[in-house]
């Protein structure tokens, strides 16, 4: 049986959920969030949201 909580609790789960925290980035922007309540909102650092918004831009810059 597998682990629901360990599994939570691990490095591949981690970066997952902060994959799918940073998908949400650019839509929180365009909306007219500023980086520190898209921050705030996602539980991320302002660091985590302009990295996310770097890598976004990176993405459509060089496909």
């Amino acid at each position: 049986m597998i682990d629901v909580s360990g599994f939570k609790h691990s490095r591949l789960y981690q970066d997952i959920k902060l994959e799918g925290k940073r998908e949400v980035v650019p839509q929180l922007l365009s909306r007219g969030f500023t980086v520190e309540q898209t921050a705030q909102i996602l539980g991320l650092t302002v660091e985590q949201v302009r990295q996310g918004m770097k890598e976004t831009l990176e993405g459509i810059t060089h496909p």
